[in-house]
């Protein structure tokens, strides 16, 4: 997978070998085997994670295996921390979409504060493909049969034509360890 994925970066991101990025960490697998991944061609990144304080301790063990992980590749870590329970009694909107706007806030302010002007996140082909399916049933119009994009603005999905079980055993094979999160 590490000979694709520079591959891929080559024909669909060169910029990002060169140019500084923000690499969005949870701990999963799919953002540990981006960071790893990343290692392997720059070193011109950052790690940023959201704390969402949604699973007590687990949220914190998150965050502070994600701090471990950059520490040990000498990597500048950020996060920030959310009271997203509370945030969501004052909304009617479900907490994934009050998480998914806090992040993408996050990771744009960052983005300003540091001038750095690509985002990598660890979406996959099958995130794309349940994207898609959800569209359908929702009836999206065709502007929603497309997926998540690779590229959306400073977004940038490198491993978005990998499928999961590719990461999973890309991390399995190098010996990577990451967190599990048992809400999903």
């Amino acid at each position: 997978m590490q000979l694709e994925f520079e591959s891929h970066l080559k024909d669909n991101y060169p910029y990002l070998i060169k140019e500084n990025s923000i690499v969005c960490c949870s701990g999963g697998v799919d953002s540990v085997v981006l960071l790893h991944l990343m290692l392997s061609v720059s070193k011109n990144f950052v790690v940023a994670h959201c704390n969402f304080n949604l699973r007590d301790v687990e949220s914190d063990n998150d965050e502070e295996f994600v701090r471990n992980l950059c520490k040990e590749n000498s990597i500048k870590f950020y996060s920030k921390s959310f009271n997203t329970k509370k945030i969501k009694d004052d909304s009617n909107r479900s907490i994934q979409m009050i998480a998914r706007d806090l992040r993408y806030e996050f990771f744009e302010d960052l983005s300003l504060e540091l001038n750095i002007d690509h985002i990598l996140t660890a979406h996959h082909l099958n995130d794309s493909l349940e994207s898609f399916i959800i569209n359908i049933s929702r009836g999206s119009g065709l502007d929603g049969l497309t997926g998540i994009p690779k590229k959306n603005n400073k977004i940038k999905r490198p491993l978005i034509c990998f499928e999961k079980i590719k990461i999973i055993n890309y991390a399995k094979s190098n010996d990577l360890n990451w967190r599990e999160d048992s809400s999903n």
